[in-house]
């Protein structure tokens, strides 16, 4: 494709665009977190790895998480929770988790 471009008083000049497209594609290194006996006042740590294999920049939102700093009892805590993968590059997700009863 070739796209004209005036420049008022100027010249014309002629440019040659060329672009592509990709699907998102992304690989998420585990999908289950085996954590065996785990006593209940110790926060539980695990990290889980998303790569972007696409061509483009990915959006990821963890849904369903506390997005805060403080892990308090019961509840699942993601960081980051929310972000963008650049194209054929990775991101850690640490999960952490503190069941708080006995």
């Amino acid at each position: 494709v070739t796209a004209v471009c005036r420049v008022e008083g100027g010249p014309v000049y002629r440019l040659r665009l060329m672009g592509e497209s990709s699907m998102v594609q992304y690989k998420i290194s585990r999908t289950h977190i085996e954590v065996g006996k785990q006593l209940y006042d110790q926060v539980l740590t695990a990290d889980i790895v998303v790569q972007n294999r696409g061509k483009v920049a990915m959006n990821f939102i963890v849904s369903g998480a506390a997005q805060d700093r403080i892990c308090t009892p019961g509840q699942i805590v993601v960081l980051p929770a929310t972000g963008l993968i650049p194209a054929l590059e990775q991101q850690t997700l640490t999960i952490q988790y503190l069941p708080g009863v006995p």
